[in-house]
């Protein structure tokens, strides 16, 4: 992409954000096209960036050089943010099954008494 070309998608708005996710007092997570390579020599650009906004995961986020694993990631962040505010629609833990029948061992046999 020419300069030019990102100067233009950067200021006509189009393409730059590819989702977000309002979780209400919990936060927001957003991910964007930042256009610019922010992987400071990684093989691959990154150039996009997922970030929350706001409530007890304010600040967190990540990078990524696709939009396929951009979205991923927006959604790993939502139930992220979810799962820490408690809010319903979270993945719920599951119960643990039956505990198994204790092992019953033999009495040792010590001297000729147990």
């Amino acid at each position: 992409m020419t300069r030019d070309a990102w100067a233009e998608a950067i200021t006509s708005g189009q393409g730059k954000r590819v989702a977000l996710t309002n979780c209400g007092k919990a936060g927001t997570v957003s991910t964007v096209w930042t256009g610019l390579d922010l992987g400071f020599a990684r093989p691959a650009p990154v150039i996009f960036e997922t970030l929350i906004f706001g409530g007890p995961l304010d600040g967190y986020g990540d990078r990524y050089s696709t939009e396929a694993a951009a979205l991923a990631g927006h959604r790993f962040h939502v139930l992220w943010l979810q799962t820490v505010a408690g809010l319903p629609g979270r993945p719920r833990r599951q119960r643990p099954g039956p505990r198994p029948a204790p092992v019953r061992r033999p009495a040792l046999i010590h001297n000729g008494r147990r």
